[in-house]
């Protein structure tokens, strides 16, 4: 490939500020995106950069020592198992008027989660033309969910704001903000270099 490769960085306040809060795992409610622009010149196609999705997933991996990851590869599996408490939601306001209602605690495990060294295995037995990210990476400490990092393929379908227009996008939840620590963990990563950091548009 030419390079260089466009990355930004959205990091929102705090809880309920992002506007698909329908995809905010229960108490994790601080959101980084990574967005990775896919039109990279010098290259004809639409560009998923490797490294960086692994640089996110290592993020990841290192973020709890105690913890455990696992990658979905169902998103769907993911948006039923936010869709039961968001009828549990829905009730508890019909019921109390409460506007800001508690959420239940997210499933320990989803059928379809594999360790994420298993999915790496695999991934890396593909040809390179046909990797993309995984839909979903988790990491629980003794069966809490600490961290997730759900895939956004706006490269298909343009993006819901200008931000996110053709662009792989890895947003990053926690129940803290970790904005500026994920930027430093990958500008320390060797594939930096070909990185150009740019404002969100």
């Amino acid at each position: 490939m030419a390079g260089p490769v466009d990355i930004s960085f959205v990091s929102d306040a705090g809880p309920g500020d992002w506007l698909s809060d329908d995809l905010t795992p229960p108490g994790l409610g601080f959101r980084t995106a990574v967005i990775q622009d896919t039109g990279v010149p010098g290259c004809n196609d639409m560009y998923f950069d490797e490294a960086l999705w692994r640089g996110v997933a290592d993020f990841a991996g290192q973020y709890d020592p105690a913890g455990q990851v696992t990658v979905l590869l169902d998103f769907a599996e993911y948006q039923h198992a936010l869709a039961a408490p968001g009828r549990i939601t829905s009730l508890w306001r019909h019921l109390t008027g409460a506007q800001t209602p508690p959420r239940p605690a997210f499933p320990d495990a989803l059928d379809g989660e594999i360790p994420v060294a298993e999915f790496i295995e695999g991934w890396l037995a593909q040809p390179e033309d046909d990797r993309r990210p995984p839909p979903v990476v988790f990491v629980r400490r003794s069966g809490e969910l600490v961290l997730c990092v759900v895939a956004e393929y706006w490269n298909q379908v343009g993006g819901h704001s200008a931000t996110y227009h053709d662009s792989y996008t890895y947003s990053v939840f926690t129940g803290r903000p970790v904005g500026e620590d994920l930027q430093r963990f990958l500008c320390l990563q060797p594939e930096a270099r070909r990185w150009r950091a740019v404002p969100a548009r």
